[in-house]
């Protein structure tokens, strides 16, 4: 366990006061300064339950990314972790959902973990880290209603991340692999970008994905930035299906396809779940999937020997989909490698076993039934 991240005591919750109490509290903040506005103001949720917005001092950092990040960076041993949790709402009073609560927190989250740059730094990479721990680790399922499309576009910001086979020489939130070890640099070539380390928590990561995917926008972002990584590592393998910056073979190959269909699968019984939970209904819920989603993502017909931004993976260009099979998790992971398999060329042998790891993949995340 890292410095820093043993539970934090509990927040200390206001006692419970009458509900007419409760209205004199807020009109008693409402008519302060404007200096005092900046204090976090309590008010009713609609189900006469205690909220709180986000302070109009914190919601401004939203428009200064590096701002943001420095407020929230937890440090390197998580000692600061505590800020992430306030802003999210795991610590002390719940944030309200709407534009002044969840909302407001969203903004914050998404500047400070992908700012105004592409490439990531350590502190950005680090509140991913302890957003992970949050709201997946921790929390329990407790995430406010309108949260989760910023959360979800933080982890397609970071997909490689989030798809990533966990690192075990690694110690720490976030790493550059220039500066870690030399045959990491091979699976994150972007240099000097930092990376969030994520996959250590795999329960953590699960319930995070179960909580989001219960959100048509969010599960939308989520699905695209996992079949938009699809494409983006398939143009970058070799003839053999090898990936030409490792020594890894299509060994290696496999194992990263896994992970990739292994999110696919994880998001369908996300899905399933909620669904048999009567959070959803499936047919109105696909189809709000497919208006929030991008659309489809073809990989290129040729080698791409470019490797941008992990940032970036996720905005690659997309078409539009066919809504017939858009909701089948398995033919839109399967019928891209197909297409790109055939155009390539692929030794026939080393294609089949590709296919079979994606498939692998996302059959034992459908099936689980461990959250």
């Amino acid at each position: 366990m890292y410095a820093g991240m043993e539970e934090s005591e509990p927040t200390r919750r206001p006692r419970k006061l009458s509900r007419r109490a409760r209205y004199g509290l807020v009109a008693g903040v409402l008519a302060l300064s404007a200096a005092a506005v900046l204090m976090p103001v309590l008010v009713l949720a609609d189900d006469d339950s205690e909220c709180r917005t986000v302070p109009a001092e914190t919601a401004a950092l939203a428009d200064d990314p590096e701002a943001a990040t420095r407020a929230l960076d937890p440090g390197q041993g998580l000692a600061g972790i505590g800020e992430v949790r306030t802003l999210l709402g795991t610590q002390g009073t719940p944030l309200c959902a709407g534009k002044d609560g969840s909302e407001a927190a969203g903004r914050v989250l998404l500047a400070a973990t992908t700012g105004a740059r592409q490439t990531h730094t350590l502190p950005m990479a680090r509140v991913v880290h302890a957003t992970v721990i949050a709201l997946g680790r921790e929390a329990d399922g407790r995430m406010t209603a309108g949260l989760e499309p910023y959360v979800a576009r933080v982890l397609a910001a970071y997909i490689g991340d989030f798809t990533q086979h966990p690192i075990s020489d690694v110690e720490g939130p976030a790493f550059v692999a220039s500066k870690v070890d030399e045959h990491l640099v091979a699976d994150y070539p972007y240099p000097g970008e930092a990376h969030a380390v994520i996959t250590r928590y795999a329960s953590g990561r699960r319930a995070l994905v179960r909580n989001l995917a219960g959100n048509p926008e969010s599960f939308a972002v989520l699905y695209d930035a996992d079949r938009a990584h699809l494409a983006y590592y398939l143009e970058r393998l070799d003839d053999e299906a090898a990936n030409p910056t490792t020594t890894h073979g299509i060994e290696g190959t496999e194992t990263d396809l896994y992970r990739i269909g292994e999110l696919t699968g994880l998001l369908m019984r996300a899905r399933a779940f909620h669904a048999e939970s009567g959070t959803i209904d499936l047919d109105t819920f696909d189809r709000a999937v497919l208006r929030h989603s991008r659309g489809t993502y073809r990989a290129a017909a040729h080698q791409v020997t470019s490797y941008p931004p992990a940032g970036t993976i996720a905005t690659r260009a997309a078409v539009k989909a066919d809504a017939k099979d858009f909701m089948d998790g398995h033919a839109q992971i399967l019928a891209p490698y197909d297409a790109w398999a055939r155009e390539r060329g692929i030794d026939p042998v080393h294609a089949r076993q590709a296919r079979s790891a994606i498939q692998k993949g996302y059959n034992r995340e459908l099936r689980d039934v461990a959250w």
